[in-house]
């Protein structure tokens, strides 16, 4: 099955797929209801997520002889967290309990073989990858999960995402890789015009964490500094949106003394994230959206030009992307100074 003919076929199954989902929502009352930290104005389905999971391991199953190895843990792992995530948009469970789960998704694709060896072959570097590679998946897929908070931000970002780590699969000949991205990217595009266009129906928790975790994994999995070790940063450029939502609202949380400790941060839920003050900016909801897509791309784009080019000019274009990405979103987000009015005295 060619790239192309995957694309389609995962789509249309997908979006085929999700009105039975929207329905199944409403009639066990797998609903999202209104709430302070909420922007949406009534009760919406929250099964979306099971439809991209189920379209998604449909053609993996289908194709299981060619996707073998450590793609097997990363199915197993990802399995786990769906399913943790679809009884949380049931019935919700602890931030402590979510956090144990994705550590022992997390373990399990590590055991299989997936973790980051760019460190130094020694007890304490191999320490150091396990680790590094832990509060990847980890941040990743709850990174994803702060990020569900518009219509078609995440599986929008998710399919961008997605779009380009398989552009890079083939430019370094990864072939396995690049179909599974394929798969990925059809899955979620078959749910997205019925969060996006009507709001019809939310990806819930399972699938915004599976879809970070999935493609957190796939990150780990792939091989991206074959010319370069600078290379590696090109993973760091494509989730540039979520690492930096995530990291800037932590910070917040942190300094406004609304979370003390990584569990309260899991538990946290506030309308203090990127995207949030992004629609406050006077762009509106889908103005924001759409901001978002067009950084994503363009981090992207940026990580295509990093893979090939070489030597200093990598630096220069790290520095770049870095410093046109913080000030760009530091004067759209950053409140401005309000100026008091002068008294005229008549």
């Amino acid at each position: 099955m060619n790239l192309i003919s995957a694309l389609i076929a995962s789509f249309a199954l997908s979006f085929i797929m999700t009105p039975l989902f929207i329905a199944l929502g409403w009639r066990f009352k797998v609903l999202d209801y209104p709430k302070a930290d909420k922007v949406h104005s009534d009760p919406t389905p929250l099964l979306g997520g099971v439809s991209i999971f189920l379209t998604f391991f449909f053609f993996i199953i289908l194709f299981s002889d060619k996707v073998t190895g450590v793609y097997r843990y990363l199915f197993l792992s990802g399995a786990i967290l769906f399913v943790s995530g679809l009884i949380d948009d049931i019935r919700p469970v602890s931030a402590l309990k979510r956090l144990l789960i994705q550590i022992l998704a997390s373990s399990i694709l590590i055991y299989g073989g997936a973790y980051f060896t760019f460190l130094p072959n020694t007890p304490w570097g191999n320490i150091g990858e396990v680790a590094l590679t832990f509060l990847w998946l980890v941040g990743i897929t709850n990174a994803f999960n702060y990020l569900d908070g518009l219509n078609g931000l995440a599986s929008g970002v998710g399919i961008i995402n997605a779009f380009f780590f398989m552009v890079f699969a083939l430019l370094t000949s990864q072939p396995v890789l690049a179909f599974v991205l394929v798969v990925f990217m059809g899955s979620s595009a078959g749910f997205f015009p019925y969060n996006f266009l009507k709001g019809r129906i939310f990806l819930g928790n399972s699938g915004s964490a599976w879809m970070g975790y999935t493609l957190a994994g796939l990150a780990v999995i792939g091989e991206w500094a074959l010319k370069s070790p600078v290379d590696l940063v090109i993973p760091i450029l494509i989730f540039g949106v979520p690492i930096y939502d995530m990291m800037n609202t932590t910070a917040v949380r942190i300094l406004d003394k609304k979370a003390t400790n990584m569990i309260d941060l899991l538990a946290y839920r506030g309308k203090d994230h990127f995207h949030h003050r992004l629609s406050q900016t006077g762009l509106g909801r889908q103005g924001a959206v759409f901001f978002i897509y067009v950084i994503s791309i363009m981090l992207g784009l940026n990580g295509l030009l990093l893979q090939m080019s070489q030597g200093a000019a990598n630096i220069v274009i790290i520095l770049a992307i870095s410093t046109l990405f913080f000030v760009l979103i530091s004067s759209l987000i950053i409140p401005k100074p309000k100026h008091k009015k002068r008294e005229v005295r008549k």
